[in-house]
């Protein structure tokens, strides 16, 4: 699934029960936070602090055909 805005996003992350060594997250890039496109990175802040609570930080991202993937790793 690719997630078009944060909210979506965010949700996702927080129903989720994450284990393992890594996680992915497909981010279009037509990325929108509270209805307007999210230029500023607002947006992806509230996801990454879901995963930070989690327990998983950023492992880097991958550009691809209209979206990016995003990996995240458990914190050391």
């Amino acid at each position: 699934m690719i997630f078009k805005t944060a909210e979506e996003a965010r949700a996702h992350v927080l129903a989720m029960k994450l284990t393992g060594d890594r996680f992915e997250l497909a981010i279009s890039n037509n990325f929108t936070f509270a209805g307007r496109p999210d230029t500023i990175g607002a947006g992806m802040a509230l996801v990454l602090d879901a995963m930070l609570a989690h327990g998983y930080t950023v492992n880097g991202f991958e550009q691809r055909d209209g979206h990016r993937l995003y990996r995240y790793k458990p914190l050391q």
